[in-house]
């Protein structure tokens, strides 16, 4: 059975991540590198991360490596970005779905965060 309600939830965050991603290429919109400090849990740590303040709500995206266990001493670290609302004091979140999008606005961001742009001038190329 399809939600209506669920897919159109959906649809607004894609539109909302296709906005975060063209105000930070226009460079509307302002990201600051977060201190990634320890790990979230023993079974996941943060690689990167990013934050901003879009329409008066915090948002954090971070690239997340989870541990996943095939045996009992045997694991690989799987890589994800994740997006999140979050409040003043950084500890309260709210994960956005995994929408299309989300790989190319941490791009976008890294790209505008690392002045690539401004390189690529000062090289002559």
């Amino acid at each position: 059975m399809t939600n209506v309600a669920t897919e159109s939830m959906s649809t607004r965050w894609v539109r909302l991540i296709a906005k975060l991603i063209e105000l930070t290429q226009t460079g509307a919109l302002e990201w600051n590198a977060d201190a990634t400090g320890g790990p979230l849990l023993p079974t996941e740590r943060i690689i990167e991360s990013y934050s901003t303040t879009y329409s008066g709500q915090k948002i954090r995206i971070a690239r997340v490596a989870t541990k996943y266990f095939s045996d009992e001493d045997r694991f690989d670290w799987v890589q994800s970005v994740v997006v999140q609302l979050v409040d003043d004091s950084a500890r309260g979140a709210f994960d956005i779905p995994q929408v299309t999008g989300v790989v190319e606005l941490l791009d976008a961001v890294r790209y505008k965060t690392l002045r690539v742009d401004d390189f690529l001038k000062r090289a002559g190329v």
